[in-house]
């Protein structure tokens, strides 16, 4: 091969390089590619398009905020107004379809997912997020008994769902939704924001107002030194301290703030791809009559003397991850009667979804003639 023929090839090698350079960097960032609200999909715009036609506010690059004291710590890089609103009612269920730059997998798996409101105080195409006040609602870190965190059900190409308050006030609300990326998080100034806001009008509920004594601004909520921000995301021995202030209970009480991996709003994040709240656990038991309605009736007494398997009131922990349903169960014996009124009890307990997370008890049901096993 010749001088200049082998010039030639290095020249198309290092222009393909480049070519691949820029695939891979846009390929790992990331913007929300859709939201469903309950049962309703709204596709958001790409990066660099707005968001005329969505609910979710358009940014001009996937890239990550690196500043979390400039504006685009709001809503994202040149957030723009959208001109659309979702419907949703106290409770909903939110899923965000994060995608990455280019357009597929999210590309990261380390560190949390936090979830604010602010009200829009009128038609939120014409609010400006600037001087907002927001509120806190949900967050999650690493996985319950693991290393790893929600986020890498995104990383493996799932989505990420969790429940508006249920005593959300009626209104037109912006929520800001976002990750923070910690994979470089070890010095000062790795920290990736994805910050990404969408539209929405709450009906339904009771009309009021957010608690005014419990809220952040953005610019102003984070700092470069905060430890949920300036943080080893690899060092799972100690507890992740979120940034933002506490998680706000809208019933009155909050929770225990930023020093939990699982904290979350009120209980009802689903996380990952859980699906809805309601499982119909308790359906299988509409036919069959409850032999210890008297001794265990789950609304309980708050009596716990004679139940052997409750807890002490001194020692219980409140459920605060993602993965609460697993955390909690309610052990129930199924029997069968034969013809002869002899009963045969099943080999292995049922785990259901307890009505109350704080106690286990023992439900007793006697099946006349069939099995709802």
């Amino acid at each position: 091969m010749t001088t200049s023929a082998m010039k030639s090839m290095y020249a198309i090698l290092a222009v393909f390089a480049i070519f691949l350079n820029l695939f891979q960097l846009v390929s790992a960032h990331g913007y929300v590619k859709a939201i469903t609200i309950d049962e309703t999909d709204y596709k958001g715009p790409l990066p660099n398009e707005g968001g005329e036609d969505s609910i979710i506010r358009g940014i001009s690059t996937s890239f990550p905020v690196k500043d979390e004291e400039g504006n685009d710590i709001i809503c994202g890089p040149n957030a723009q107004k959208a001109a659309l609103s979702g419907a949703a009612k106290p409770g909903s269920k939110l899923t965000y379809d994060w995608a990455g730059g280019d357009n597929g997998k999210w590309p990261h798996n380390t560190g949390p997912m936090l979830t604010y409101i602010t009200p829009c105080n009128g038609d939120c195409s014409d609010f400006d997020p600037s001087d907002a006040k927001w509120t806190k609602i949900e967050e999650v870190g690493r996985k319950e008994n693991s290393n790893l965190w929600v986020q890498n059900d995104l990383f493996e190409g799932g989505t990420y769902t969790f429940n508006l308050p249920n005593e959300l006030p009626n209104g037109n609300y912006l929520i800001r939704h976002e990750i923070i990326g910690l994979h470089i998080a070890g010095e000062k100034g790795g920290a990736e924001f994805y910050p990404s806001c969408a539209q929405i009008t709450v009906s339904g509920g009771q009309d009021g107002s957010l608690p005014s004594d419990e809220t952040v601004r953005f610019p102003g909520a984070y700092t470069p030194t905060d430890p949920g921000i300036l943080v080893n995301a690899f060092d799972a021995s100690k507890p992740y301290q979120f940034p933002g202030g506490d998680v706000v209970r809208l019933s009155g009480s909050h929770s225990n703030g930023g020093n939990n991996d699982n904290n979350n709003n009120n209980g009802d994040n689903n996380g990952g791809d859980n699906g809805d709240n309601n499982d119909g656990s308790d359906q299988g038991e509409q036919d069959c009559k409850d032999e210890d309605d008297s001794q265990n009736n789950d609304q309980g007494d708050g009596n716990t003397d004679n139940d052997p398997f409750s807890v002490p009131a001194s020692s219980r922990e409140r459920p605060t991850s993602t993965e609460r349903v697993v955390s909690t169960v309610t052990v129930v014996t199924t029997v069968f009667v034969d013809g002869n009124g002899r009963e045969a009890p099943t080999a292995t307990p049922t785990a259901q979804k307890a009505e109350d997370p704080y106690r286990l008890r023992i439900r007793r049901s006697r099946i006349v003639g069939r099995s709802h096993i």
